[in-house]
């Protein structure tokens, strides 16, 4: 039995500069989410983007962080896969 990894959106490393790009790298990823994420991360909130495997998540992080959104992969209590 493995354990169930979350991805998390923290933060985008221009938010507070150019609000703009971080608004078209939310929508790279997450077109029909990207305003109410763009407003969870306004108030400081982590958003869980995605559930599944370790090695899975890490694919995403990765694309994630290319387009400057801090991410983190978390183990989610209580969940196997």
């Amino acid at each position: 039995m493995s354990t169930q990894h979350g991805l998390f959106l923290l933060a985008h490393r221009d938010a507070q500069a150019s609000p703009h790009d971080t608004e078209l790298a939310l929508r790279v990823f997450f077109p029909v989410q990207a305003d109410a994420y763009l407003g969870a991360l306004g108030r400081g909130e982590d958003i869980l983007v995605q559930r599944g495997g370790r090695d899975a998540l890490g694919a995403l992080a990765c694309g994630l962080w290319a387009q400057g959104l801090r991410t983190e992969v978390r183990a989610l209590a209580g969940h196997a896969a």
